[in-house]
């Protein structure tokens, strides 16, 4: 899984690629958050800092060139474990950010509300963008997603997100997406 320049979930599949999704497994949204705060916001998304968390945690790595993109290959590390996937790229297809993510194959599919609080206890604080909850009119944004703003290693923007993901014909399995990214340029006509 992963995110593209506007922060949506994307999942690909290509050769070398791993093979099937873990197993799920149970796991409280607490257990996740911390993971992803672990493997990815703490190492700052940098890729020999989450190699070495992932190996720490115990998850099974490999590194290979990431698929597309222009310029010189970029390298991602798939690391795997029961129920869970850490990927991180410092460019993906065209989308030339860094990111790291943890994907979360369940047995119980939280809430994204459970996922939100235990977001807010991994980072201390609640999502940097609260204030885009409720709309200037009051009503609610349903187009809503929390976020918070993490630095970099090299000093850049990223932000931190999740997607809770239900079973469906597409992407079987129920899954959580955390997800760190770099900030992407807005393009300017």
């Amino acid at each position: 899984m992963w995110h593209d320049d506007r922060g949506r979930a994307m999942s690909l599949e290509f050769l070398g690629g791993g093979g099937a999704a873990p197993s799920p497994r149970t796991a409280s949204a607490s257990e996740m958050a911390n993971l992803f705060s672990q493997a990815c916001v703490e190492p700052k998304g940098e890729h020999a800092a989450v190699s070495q968390v992932a190996a720490r945690l115990g998850l099974s790595a490999q590194a290979s060139n990431a698929p597309g993109g222009k310029g010189a290959a970029k390298l991602m590390l798939l690391a795997t474990g029961p129920g869970v996937v850490v990927s991180q790229t410092d460019g993906i297809l065209e989308y030339g950010f860094v990111q790291c993510n943890a994907t979360f194959y369940t047995t119980a599919l939280p809430t994204s509300d459970e996922v939100e609080l235990a977001m807010k206890a991994a980072f201390g604080r609640p999502a940097d963008n609260e204030g885009e909850r409720v709309k200037p009119n009051g009503k609610p944004n349903k187009g809503y997603s929390p976020r918070w703003n993490v630095t970099g290693a090299n000093g850049s923007a990223m932000s931190a997100e999740f997607h809770v993901m239900k079973s469906n014909n597409y992407m079987p399995g129920d899954r959580v997406l955390f997800g760190l990214r770099e900030a992407a340029e807005k393009k300017t006509k």
